[in-house]
């Protein structure tokens, strides 16, 4: 037994062998060539077989025993079928061809060894509460019973007498050898299961670091080494600071000159301490912005053995994001700040502010009737000169928001009333010198001065009714006057328009009399009829000059100018009363006029008036598209148009009146007009 001993630890080496073909062969055959690693297998570990059989314990002539049967279970319980097929091929045919009375069961051990390697294999997972070298031990005890109850094929009573001889060196030695050997193995199994592991864990991690474009990545230990990081990484830091990065080289000692050390040691040490988070910094004073994300590494145990970082330009991001906010926070037009930055201020906490605070209310006086007259570009250019204004008296610290169409607000902080009334006395100043249009720049204004921060909203309140006492007084005066220089606009942009509503006028005042009005009565007609008009200051110049017919858009405009003419004059307190008068001269007495399509005696007297006069005078005047007819022709259109377009009564009126006062005008030969414009 102890000879038998003594050739199985020599043995052991050989056995032992099996540990190193298994790496070799994981290491060097790809996966992708699986078949050629396991024929390989099979031929290298058959090869150990015939080297194990070559040095045997012969017990005598033809019977020989060796560690075949640890080698064969062990290749099928760890490399499979086509491995052991292989090797058992190979140790098979070396048995027969040694032959003697033991051939027989040589093979028979062979088989069995194999068969009950791959029977392990296969279920090996109802062992999983046995610790593994207590189970190979039992693998191998398993394996060696089969081992000696197959010798039986020896020839008896031979057989029995070597089941005796091998029995206690199989059953008790033999699954130890086995055991020790398949616990090589298998920590061996697990090292390059876990080397490949880690290697495809290194492969992802650097398809996931390649993979984001735009973005560095990198990733440190607890000690700040660098463990890795992608191309963009280092290509950018290789560009920022001249050297490339190395792995395993110190974060803290790469950066060691630079602010860079310091705000990047902050956040390692943050992740470190299992934090996962987002910041952003600005580089080059501002041009820059980066957005880093940090998160922990954490090993399976949940322990923190390094951070990394993902880091992306976002300057473009952050520039968009600061005109989302200053378009939300500022009025488009004006670039001032706008209504809800005016309500985020005022809920600001009143011990933010520097007392005393003075509230400036502002209110444009005519912003309306410019937008009216001129059109809405034109009120927007008021704006603009209103807002241009503001920005360069009032102080660099003073905010000013634009809280409605034509109402600002300024919050002036650290100032007295009077400090507050010095900027807008400039203002006022500067505005009386300031003429749009033809039009003088005026503005409102209130002030109010909050000491203690107790109400800061009643003091834009007092601000508020400060403003419009003073509006009260500034707005009659200053509409009156602009309905003036909107008159004398017109009559500058197109004489003919001087003539035609002075003549207007005087017709007007020639029905009023005959009408038997009061003298002031028919003075008010008078200067309605010069004012009748003043709508057209909103209609292009090429409109109202041209010489051939008006197109559709044309006629359009034209058709608008009553409305325009209602709003400049309903304005005005001075000129509301006449403006309905205005609104309806286009009106006809069968309703087929505008813009409402008044119908008889719900158009107002004056305005049927202005109808007969205005249409007298077109007709009897040049236009650019036709000649004028006579005073009798005129007459007749009107009289032949009593009681559909105009009223009968005034019709027949104005024309007796006009016969009566010029017997001496004579008949023309001028075709007959159409409606008038």
């Amino acid at each position: 037994m102890w000879v038998m001993l003594e050739w199985l630890l020599k043995n052991a080496i050989l056995l032992f062998a099996l540990v190193f073909i298994y790496g070799i062969m994981d290491i060097r055959i790809t996966e992708k060539r699986r078949l050629v690693r396991e024929i390989v297998t099979g031929l290298l570990i058959g090869s150990a077989a015939v080297f194990v059989m070559m040095n045997p314990w012969e017990l005598s002539t033809g019977l020989i025993f060796d560690a075949r049967s640890v080698l064969l279970s062990i290749t099928a319980a760890f490399f499979g079928p086509i491995p052991s097929f292989i090797a058992g091929l190979a140790a098979i045919i070396y048995r027969a061809l040694l032959g003697g009375p033991g051939v027989y069961a040589g093979i028979l051990t062979v088989f069995v060894s194999i068969g009950v390697g791959l029977l392990w294999q296969r279920f090996r997972g109802t062992c999983k509460n046995i610790r593994y070298f207590p189970e190979f031990v039992l693998f191998g005890l398993v394996t060696h019973i089969f081992v000696v109850t197959v010798q039986l094929a020896i020839p008896w009573p031979t057989a029995f007498t070597v089941i005796k001889t091998i029995a206690l060196p199989f059953l008790v030695f033999y699954p130890i050898v086995t055991g020790i050997l398949a616990l090589a193995l298998h920590n061996q199994k697990e090292r390059l299961e876990q080397g490949e592991i880690i290697l495809n864990d290194r492969i992802l991690l650097r398809a996931v670091i390649e993979s984001p474009k735009g973005m560095t990545a990198m990733a440190v230990d607890t000690k700040y080494r660098f463990l890795i990081f992608n191309s963009e990484y280092r290509d950018q830091v290789e560009k920022d600071y001249g050297t490339a990065p190395q792995i395993g080289e110190n974060v803290l000692d790469f950066f060691h000159d630079n602010p860079t050390a310091m705000m990047l040691k902050e956040d390692i040490d943050r992740a470190l301490a299992g934090a996962q988070f987002t910041n952003q910094r600005s580089l080059h004073g501002g041009a820059l912005w980066l957005e880093a994300l940090w998160n922990p590494i954490k090993d399976e145990h949940g322990t923190v053995i390094g951070a990394t970082q993902f880091c992306q330009n976002v300057t473009e991001r952050i520039r968009k994001d600061e005109q989302i906010i200053h378009i939300a926070r500022h009025d488009t037009l004006t670039g001032l700040f706008n209504r809800r930055a005016y309500a985020e201020e005022l809920a600001r906490p009143v011990v933010d502010y520097r007392y005393p605070v003075s509230v400036v209310m502002a209110d444009i006086n005519g912003l309306k009737i410019t937008n009216d007259a001129f059109g809405h570009a034109a009120g927007d250019q008021l704006l603009l000169k209103i807002a241009e204004m503001f920005s360069a008296r009032f102080r660099p610290e003073d905010r000013i928001y634009r809280i409605g169409g034509d109402e600002f607000v300024i919050l002036m902080q650290n100032t007295t009333r009077a400090q507050a009334e010095d900027i807008v006395d400039e203002i006022k100043a500067e505005m009386e010198q300031t003429v749009l249009f033809g039009l003088n720049v005026s503005v409102s204004f209130g002030i109010d001065t909050n000491h203690d921060g107790t109400d800061l909203a009643n003091s834009v309140k007092l601000a508020e009714i400060e403003m419009y006492d003073h509006k009260l007084f500034e707005i009659s005066s200053n509409r009156g006057e602009a309905i003036k220089t909107i008159l004398q606009t017109l009559r500058i942009k197109n004489p003919r328009e001087d003539t035609h509503s002075r003549r207007v006028g005087e017709y007007c005042q020639l029905i009023g009399e005959a009408l038997k009005m009061r003298k002031e009565q028919a003075s008010v007609l008078k200067m309605i009829g010069n004012l009748h008009d003043i709508g057209k200051i909103a209609v292009e110049e090429s409109v109202l000059n041209k010489k051939g017919p008006l197109t559709y858009d044309e006629w359009g405009l034209v058709r608008r100018h009553p409305e325009i003419g209602f709003r400049i004059l309903s304005s005005s307190t001075e000129y509301a009363e006449i403006a309905e008068d205005i609104l309806a001269h286009h009106e006809r007495w069968d309703g087929k006029g505008y813009p409402k399509g008044l119908k008889g005696e719900q158009i107002p007297l004056r305005a049927r008036i202005i109808a007969v006069a205005d249409t007298f005078e077109a007709m009897t005047a040049d236009r650019p598209y036709r000649k004028s007819v006579s005073a009798e022709q005129a007459l007749a259109e009107i009289r032949r148009c009593a009681g559909t377009q105009f009223d009968p009564e005034i019709a027949s009126l104005f024309a007796d009146e006009y016969e009566r006062r010029h017997p001496e005008d004579a008949t023309n030969d001028h075709a007959t007009p159409t409606e008038n414009e």
